[in-house]
């Protein structure tokens, strides 16, 4: 039974990590219609967030009960860590390959260390040196340094898109330790849905609506907000409620590989060999630094 229950927990994580990998093919899909990077982040978080409020709402009001104080805190990580990301992140995928886009995402973790390092008194152990160089390393290949061709915008705003999504756990570290993954999860939501409404221009954004209303649009909207993240957060919350944080972080790693595929199956954009070792590369620093941290919470 326990063994069940702890592969329920897994599959929710696994799961949540693949719904955040189809992420490009929904700002793809909308962008067609000639939405830039800022107006889909807007009606992505607008309409995740609605989805958020609503399930609170009926789950357990009680989660939206905060102190003033902490106010800034969810503010804080609402802009400067979930709004950021997904307007550097959605820039970055229509500059760069997704697989590429998705893994300059996943270098927060590498972040998260350089932070905690010189933030937290974290002590860089030789494990830690290792994955912060093999993880370079691997940002080059997969970003294409490595061949010369090369989008700097893109590869500037994947990296700007990993940082801003490791703010989430450098600035959130505190608050939940105080609140409900649930509490804090919608609260940056309602303060990063208000920002992308005051940065994407809503008259603008409306009317791109209202010319090009039709069910394919509507099905990315909602899916878009549903698929993203309503779905995603509250699937990675579950599986995290009765999983080791380490090892959280490799499952969620199911996300780059899921971008990975989605971009070869439906825009045929194929890896070369220098790019799936950067991929390697990559994912094998995140479990370097996440191995220990799991050891130790077992023991």
């Amino acid at each position: 039974m326990h063994n069940t229950r702890s592969r329920i927990y897994s599959a929710a994580i696994i799961a949540a990590g693949s719904l955040w990998g189809l992420m490009g093919l929904f700002v793809r899909g909308i962008g067609e219609y000639g939405f830039n990077s800022m107006q889909i982040t807007c009606v992505r978080l607008v309409c995740g967030t609605a989805m958020l409020i609503l399930f609170t709402l009926i789950h357990d009001r009680r989660l939206f009960k905060v102190e003033p104080r902490d106010i800034p805190v969810f503010a804080a990580m609402g802009i400067f860590s979930v709004l950021m990301m997904s307007v550097l992140y959605f820039e970055a995928i229509n500059e760069i390959t997704m697989s590429a886009a998705a893994i300059l995402l996943y270098t927060a973790p590498i972040w998260v260390l350089g932070a905690s390092v010189l933030f937290y008194g974290e002590r860089l152990t030789l494990r830690k040196g290792a994955a912060l160089v093999i993880a370079f390393g691997g940002c080059v290949m997969v970003s294409g340094l490595s061949g010369g061709s090369v989008s700097a915008r893109g590869i500037i705003c994947g990296f700007g898109s990993g940082f801003a999504y490791s703010l989430y756990s450098i600035i959130g570290k505190h608050a939940l330790k105080k609140y409900s993954p649930i509490t804090v999860t919608v609260y940056s939501f309602i303060f990063a849905a208000v920002g992308s409404v005051l940065i994407c221009s809503p008259s603008a954004t409306a009317e791109l609506i209202s010319q090009n209303i039709c069910a394919p649009l509507a099905w990315r909207i909602l899916g878009v907000g549903f698929v993203t993240v309503f779905a995603p957060y509250l699937l990675y919350t579950f599986g995290l409620s009765n999983t080791q944080a380490g090892a959280a972080a490799i499952m969620a790693s199911a996300e780059p590989m899921t971008a990975t595929l989605a971009g070869l199956v439906v825009y045929k954009e194929i890896p070369d060999v220098w790019g799936f070792l950067g991929v390697a590369m990559i994912l094998t620093a995140i479990v370097l630094l996440n191995l220990r941290e799991k050891k130790r919470m077992q023991n």
